[in-house]
Protein backbone atom coordinates (compact mmCIF):
# COMPACT_ATOMS: atom_id res chain seq x y z
CA UNK A 1 0.00 0.00 0.00
CA UNK A 2 1.76 3.12 -1.28
CA UNK A 3 1.54 6.17 0.82
CA UNK A 4 0.97 9.73 -0.53
CA UNK A 5 3.63 11.00 2.38
CA UNK A 6 4.67 8.27 4.50
CA UNK A 7 5.83 9.00 7.95
CA UNK A 8 4.15 12.05 8.20
CA UNK A 9 1.84 13.38 10.99
CA UNK A 10 -0.38 16.01 11.91
CA UNK A 11 -1.38 17.35 15.45
CA UNK A 12 -3.50 20.09 15.86
CA UNK A 13 -5.55 21.96 19.13
CA UNK A 14 -8.39 23.96 19.22
CA UNK A 15 -7.94 26.50 21.77
CA UNK A 16 -10.28 27.50 24.23
CA UNK A 17 -11.26 31.09 24.59
CA UNK A 18 -8.34 33.08 26.60
CA UNK A 19 -5.93 30.13 25.42
CA UNK A 20 -2.74 31.48 24.00
CA UNK A 21 -1.92 30.04 20.79
CA UNK A 22 1.98 29.70 21.66
CA UNK A 23 1.03 28.40 24.83
CA UNK A 24 -1.12 25.24 23.08
CA UNK A 25 1.97 25.08 20.90
CA UNK A 26 4.35 24.54 23.45
CA UNK A 27 1.59 21.86 25.30
CA UNK A 28 1.62 19.41 22.12
CA UNK A 29 5.63 19.79 21.54
CA UNK A 30 5.99 18.53 25.00
CA UNK A 31 3.56 16.03 24.45
CA UNK A 32 5.24 14.69 21.62
CA UNK A 33 8.47 14.74 23.56
CA UNK A 34 6.97 12.44 25.87
CA UNK A 35 6.01 10.58 23.88
CA UNK A 36 9.02 9.98 21.82
CA UNK A 37 11.03 9.68 24.72
CA UNK A 38 9.63 7.72 27.26
CA UNK A 39 8.81 4.09 27.65
CA UNK A 40 4.98 2.67 27.39
CA UNK A 41 3.61 2.22 30.48
CA UNK A 42 2.25 -1.61 30.76
CA UNK A 43 -1.24 -0.26 31.40
CA UNK A 44 -1.05 1.79 28.80
CA UNK A 45 0.80 -0.67 26.53
CA UNK A 46 -2.90 -3.05 27.47
CA UNK A 47 -5.26 -0.44 26.96
CA UNK A 48 -3.68 0.43 23.20
CA UNK A 49 -3.60 -3.51 22.50
CA UNK A 50 -7.64 -4.08 23.48
CA UNK A 51 -8.34 -0.89 21.44
CA UNK A 52 -6.66 -2.30 18.36
CA UNK A 53 -7.38 -5.81 18.92
CA UNK A 54 -10.91 -4.60 19.19
CA UNK A 55 -10.95 -2.88 15.89
CA UNK A 56 -8.85 -5.35 14.30
CA UNK A 57 -12.06 -7.86 15.21
CA UNK A 58 -14.57 -5.37 13.67
CA UNK A 59 -12.60 -6.11 10.72
CA UNK A 60 -12.60 -9.74 10.62
CA UNK A 61 -16.09 -9.75 11.76
CA UNK A 62 -16.72 -8.28 8.11
CA UNK A 63 -18.78 -10.65 5.77
CA UNK A 64 -19.74 -10.72 1.86
CA UNK A 65 -23.29 -10.14 3.33
CA UNK A 66 -22.05 -7.43 5.54
CA UNK A 67 -20.15 -5.46 2.44
CA UNK A 68 -22.96 -6.46 -0.43
CA UNK A 69 -25.68 -4.05 2.42
CA UNK A 70 -23.30 -1.51 2.45
CA UNK A 71 -22.64 -1.09 -0.88
CA UNK A 72 -26.64 -1.27 -1.32
CA UNK A 73 -26.96 1.43 0.82
CA UNK A 74 -24.52 3.47 -0.16
CA UNK A 75 -25.81 3.27 -3.91
CA UNK A 76 -29.41 4.32 -2.54
CA UNK A 77 -27.71 7.29 -0.91
CA UNK A 78 -25.98 8.07 -4.18
CA UNK A 79 -29.14 7.78 -6.63
CA UNK A 80 -32.16 8.46 -4.42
Amino acid sequence: MDLENPGVAIAYGICSMGTDVLDAEKSITAEIDRIKTETISDEEFQKDANLINTELNRFLAVTRKTLKMLRQSIITLITG
